[in-house]
């Protein structure tokens, strides 16, 4: 879909904005391979969300607008890599995306005790309690595997990852 956009903005005279995506996409794929490694640093991980942002704002100017606050101190942390762009992916896709007009994706991070925590929060068209139930019993492993061709794989994938590598006691 990026590469299209890029394609029909050529085609369009609009160099400047192909530029743009293009270094972001860039960006965004440096941070998916990190030269092979599992773990990046939170820095690298908030660079690889804004890259992505960038781009889907890009696509989406109308309707999308975001923020990103990671408290400083956290930079250098090293965490899993590819723990937050599928659910930002998620709040655009299943909450924005939907709203047509003023959507809103902010995300957070900053220590409590031991442990970091990011918030990933939308303004989007949300979802009932039955959809919202059913969603965490997939994404605690208490439901089936969810099928990669419909909604919740991404976040399932996130969920399953955290959980191999940090423990029962992290989540979603």
């Amino acid at each position: 879909n990026t590469l299209e956009s890029i394609v029909w903005m050529a085609e369009g005279g609009n160099s400047r904005q192909v530029v743009e995506m293009t270094t972001d996409l860039s960006d965004f794929f440096r941070t998916v391979l990190s030269g092979g490694k599992d773990f990046i640093t939170i820095a690298e991980e908030e660079c690889h969300i804004r890259s992505y942002l960038k781009i889907q704002k890009i696509r989406y100017e109308d309707i999308l607008d975001y923020d990103i606050c990671i408290e400083p101190q956290l930079e250098t942390q090293v965490i899993l890599k590819m723990i937050l762009q599928p659910i930002v992916e998620n709040a655009l896709y299943h909450g924005i995306k939907n709203k047509r007009g003023g959507g809103r994706i902010s995300i957070r991070g900053y220590a409590s005790g031991d442990c970091v925590l990011f918030e990933v929060e939308d303004n989007g068209t949300g979802m009932d309690e039955k959809t919202l139930d059913e969603l965490r019993e997939k994404l605690e492993g208490k439901k089936n595997r969810p099928d990669s061709r419909k909604n919740s794989f991404g976040m399932y994938n996130v969920a399953q990852r955290i959980r191999m590598y940090y423990g029962t006691k992290s989540n979603i």
